[in-house]
C-alpha cells in the first residue's frame, strides 16, 4: 500500500501500553528488513507517553528541550521528530506504534480530535486483539473504521479470538446461524463482505476439541 501511494502512513494500535512496546521493537527490525537504506528509512515512533521513542531511541536523548522543534530552529534534520513531542501529534508519524485509544480520540468530540483524524486518515490502520475492547471501546471502534473506511482509507483488524456477532457488527454484514458460524474455518482471513476465507497452514495442520 505504501509503495502503491494507497497510504502514507502505519498506525499499530495496541490495546495495552506493555503489548504497544514489545510490538515496537519488532515492528523496528522489520522496517530495518524492508528499507535497508537508511537514508530513505522512515522513522518509527513508539506513540506512548511517558515512552516515547523515535528508531528505539528515548526521545529525550535526541531532542533536548532548548532544541524543541517548535521553537523553528531551522534544523531540517529534527523535522521527523514532531509528530513524537506531543501526543496529540502522534498519528502524524509515518510510522507509529501506540495504544488504541490514541486512534480512538480522532472519533469523539474531544480536543485536538480534527488534527488526529486528519493525521490518521492517510494512514494504515491496524488495531490488533480487537476481541480485547469492551462494547464502549467497540462502539467508537466502529465508529472510526466506518469514517477511515468510508474516506478512502485502509484498515486492518487483528484478532486470534474474534466472535461472529463482533465481526459482522464491525463489517456491518448480518449474524449467520450459530451452525453456520460452527463451520467457519480458522485461522481465516475477512474482507469487508463479512465472509470468512480459510488461510493455508504453513506448517502441519493441528486439530484441536473443545467441549462447551
Amino acid at each position: 500500500l505504501f509503495a502503491s501511494g494507497a497510504v502514507d502512513a502505519l498506525y499499530f494500535a495496541l490495546p495495552t501500553r506493555v503489548a504497544a512496546t514489545q510490538i515496537y521493537e519488532r515492528v523496528c527490525h522489520y522496517v530495518e528488513r524492508v528499507f535497508p537504506d537508511p537514508g530513505s528509512r522512515p522513522h518509527a515512533l513508539l506513540a506512548v507517553p511517558g515512552y516515547v521513542r523515535v528508531d528505539d531511541v528515548p526521545i529525550d536523548g535526541i531532542l533536548p528541550p532548548e532544541l524543541a522543534v517548535d521553537q523553528d530552529r531551522g534544523d531540517a534534520a529534527r523535522e521527523h521528530l514532531w509528530a513524537a513531542e506531543r501526543p496529540k501529534r502522534f498519528l502524524g508519524a509515518t510510522i507509529a506504534v501506540g495504544t488504541v485509544d490514541q486512534a480512538l480520540l480522532s472519533a469523539i468530540q474531544v480536543r485536538h480530535a480534527h488534527l488526529r483524524s486528519v493525521c490518521l486518515d492517510r494512514s494504515l490502520l491496524v488495531v490488533d486483539e480487537v476481541h480485547a475492547s469492551d462494547p464502549y471501546m467497540r462502539c467508537l471502534l466502529k465508529g472510526l473504521l466506518e469514517h477511515h473506511v468510508g474516506i478512502g482509507g485502509h484498515a486492518l483488524l487483528l484478532s486470534a479470538t474474534l466472535g461472529a456477532r463482533l465481526r459482522c457488527d464491525l463489517t456491518s454484514t448480518r449474524l449467520p446461524p450459530l451452525a453456520e458460524c460452527c463451520r467457519e474455518p480458522y485461522p481465516a482471513l475477512t474482507d469487508r463482505s463479512g465472509t470468512p476465507q480459510a488461510v493455508p497452514s504453513a506448517g502441519t495442520p493441528r486439530t484441536k476439541n473443545v467441549r462447551v
